[in-house]
């Protein structure tokens, strides 16, 4: 303990008051000590004051209102006329206890009889010293201080860690086990109970690996982990564990060896945390970082036909000097302005379509025909008034890789159609269409029927992304008026 060990030591006779803390402060510098006439006065200092140790006589005599010397100049003044002799040490004991029951009392007492001494062990007495007037005593007295405010400090600790050890071990956040250094379940907390329909009698005492948080491939590696703690090792662990009440449960956790002063292995703490949500959230995120990913991949492709068709009409302007292939240049250009816009707006709200709106799918047709920019020979038409609901920007999108898609495969005067459907709208082209054998894999990225080897294998899979991010579904296969591919888009 921090500073000299706080000893009140009541005695009644004043002449051996003075002399037992004269020796006792001789006999040792880790003691101070405060003496004391009278019971009374030694429960009210303990209520005032911090004590360590109490050493008291067995009978008090004389009258209470004599002055004495204790540490250094305390005086006590009591009630006259107040006679002591009623009062015993163990009524002391009693009342020390009543204030606070851990501080240890010493009765160090000149009234010796083997009653006395068994009324003082079965009273709680801390140590029973007899006085013989040797200056040998104070030293061995002062040893028994000693080691009573040192067992004393002790048991505190130990009580401190144990009430630790207890909130730990009743986090309801946690699954708590004790185990023994063979892997016997010692003991589990309630909330790992509840995660199993078991009783607390039906696992404690069974080997932790066969015990039923654990799946049956998992047991081998239990069994390891707790040869590894039983040798002094700090094991971290994740697994998914069974669950009767619903879907496993994913639990992060330790496998804590708990070792003696001497440094040996006595017990193995296990605990874990459901992190079955957290691991969610974070597959969640990975699959959206995933979709990002793919989106700004597949925006760059879509970037591609906007720069293209400006480069193309910026060519034929400087060649021609028609001023024409400049607003059409211009055009192009603004629609890289508003694929970048749309890019930044998805990648700050992790979102690939915005809030849908109503719009009518020939005034999107319309102008994705126009940022397309193809052939003069090619030609669309949209079979009666159609409105969906859509984020508008990302529905160019999907008819821009159509166009494209119609005129790199098929030839410069590819005709376009689109028309409802009893469950949306679909797309159709007079192209050579998707062979049945590939149209599983027709929207996947990097997938390709151009024989030149010159398609990137992305437009189709933009189109899917932006279908699936609408809760859309999309289905290819022959057209079924103009003989090429078609692509029906369900809504609903």
């Amino acid at each position: 303990m921090d500073g000299p060990i706080r000893v009140l030591h009541v005695e009644s006779d004043p002449q051996f008051r003075d002399l037992t803390v004269d020796s006792l402060q001789n006999a040792t510098d880790s003691i101070t000590v405060t003496a004391l006439p009278h019971p009374d006065d030694a429960v009210r200092t303990l209520r005032e004051r911090d004590v360590d140790c109490v050493v008291t006589d067995y009978e008090f005599t004389g009258t209470k209102g004599d002055e004495f010397t204790g540490t250094k100049g305390d005086e006590f003044t009591g009630t006259p006329g107040d006679e002591l002799g009623g009062t015993t040490g163990l009524d002391l004991l009693d009342a020390v206890h009543d204030v606070d029951p851990n501080i240890p009392v010493i009765l160090f007492t000149g009234t010796g009889s083997e009653a006395v001494a068994s009324r003082a062990i079965s009273a709680g007495i801390t140590d029973y010293f007899q006085k013989t007037g040797e200056q040998k005593q104070y030293a061995l007295l002062a040893n028994r201080i000693e080691n009573a405010v040192e067992s004393r400090s002790r048991e505190r600790e130990r009580r401190r860690s144990r009430r630790r050890f207890e909130a730990i071990f009743d986090d309801p956040n946690l699954l708590v086990g004790l185990l023994d250094t063979d892997g016997t379940l010692v003991d589990v907390n309630q909330t790992a109970i509840e995660y199993v329909r078991v009783s607390r009698d039906d696992v404690v005492g069974e080997d932790f690996c066969d015990t039923p948080w654990w799946a049956d491939e998992r047991r081998d590696d239990v069994r390891e982990w707790v040869d590894a703690a039983a040798a002094g090792e700090y094991v971290e662990y994740e697994s998914t564990h069974p669950n009767p009440r619903g879907r496993p449960i994913t639990a992060e956790g330790y496998f804590r060896p708990v070792t003696d002063t001497e440094g040996t292995v006595t017990s193995i703490v296990v605990s874990a945390r459901d992190v079955s949500e957290r691991r969610a959230h974070e597959r969640e995120l990975e699959r959206q970082y995933e979709r990002l990913d793919d989106f700004a991949n597949f925006v760059s492709h879509d970037f591609q036909t906007p720069i293209s068709t400006a480069q193309g009409r910026l060519e034929l302007a400087r060649t021609t000097g028609d001023d024409e292939h400049i607003e059409r240049a211009l055009d192009a250009v603004e629609r890289i302005d508003d694929l970048r816009s749309d890019l930044a707006e998805t990648l700050r709200s992790g979102e690939i379509v915005s809030e849908p709106t109503e719009v009518p799918i020939a005034d999107v047709f319309a102008d994705a025909w126009s940022a397309v920019d193809p052939p003069e020979e090619a030609s669309f038409s949209i079979r009666e008034p159609l409105r969906v609901t859509a984020d508008r920007d990302g529905l160019q999108r999907v008819f821009e890789n159509f166009v494209r898609n119609s005129i790199e495969h098929g030839s410069t005067d590819v005709d376009v159609l689109v028309g409802p459907t009893d469950e949306g709208f679909a797309y159709e082209d007079s192209g050579p269409g998707v062979a049945p054998d590939v149209r599983e894999r027709a929207f996947h990225p990097g997938f390709s029927t151009k024989r030149d080897d010159s398609g990137t294998g992305m437009g189709l899979a933009s189109v899917h992304q932006i279908v699936l991010a609408h809760r859309w579904k999309i289905d290819v296969g022959d057209a079924r008026t103009l003989g090429g591919a078609r692509f029906e888009i369900h809504t609903e």
